[in-house]
């Protein structure tokens, strides 16, 4: 494979984008945020769902459920899929708030605004709203509450399709791409522990 002196090896590209997602993780932001220490250990019913997880890591899925400590001690599936699915929304609107500012962006080409404008457009009618509608579903119809967690992921999908057919490749395109795997997370973990609603 030919390699041009200014383009980083693979290894050194993967080591980056670990890098910013351990960073991202650890970031202030309140949506995004892991506690930074933590001594709670999960309890049966997070270890369980956590490894019913299919598109996450065991390790992320306790991450992304940590960011509220009540879920740590759940020990209903119903009130651990509430807990999950206020932090999915809470993820997922500050997501589309940071691409629908970047689609602002005066800087942004008008391809890239196009997709970032898509994406908004996903995170708006397929994401939030399907993490909204499985939250209100939980008590009353579990099944379609586990469908639409499931469905969210959907909109992160197209969005991550669209960046990628135009081509994009940036620091910001890859915030993005860090941000719909946030929802795949959410999306996996609503997906579980609603299905575990007797």
């Amino acid at each position: 494979m030919a390699s041009h002196r200014n383009s980083p090896p693979l290894t050194i590209i993967t080591q980056l984008l670990s890098i910013s997602f351990f960073l991202l993780l650890h970031s202030p932001s309140p949506a995004t945020a892991v506690p930074a220490t933590n001594n709670d250990a999960p309890s049966s019913l997070v270890n369980k769902v956590c490894q019913k997880t299919t598109l996450c890591s065991y390790n992320d899925c306790v991450a992304a459920l940590a960011l509220d400590p009540k879920s740590l001690s759940a020990t209903d599936a119903k009130a651990l899929a509430k807990i999950a699915l206020k932090l999915a929304v809470s993820n997922s609107s500050s997501s589309e708030k940071y691409i629908d500012e970047m689609a602002k962006n005066e800087g942004s080409s008008p391809g890239l605004k196009s997709a970032l404008e898509y994406c908004v457009l996903q995170y708006q009618s397929v994401v939030l709203l399907s993490f909204r509608s499985a939250l209100n579903e939980v008590d009353d119809d579990p099944l379609t509450a586990n469908y639409d967690a499931k469905f969210a992921s959907d909109g992160a999908y197209y969005c991550g399709e669209k960046l990628k057919s135009g081509g994009f490749q940036s620091h910001d395109v890859d915030s993005i791409r860090t941000r719909n795997n946030y929802v795949t997370i959410y999306s996996d973990i609503g997906f579980a522990v609603t299905n575990m609603i007797s």
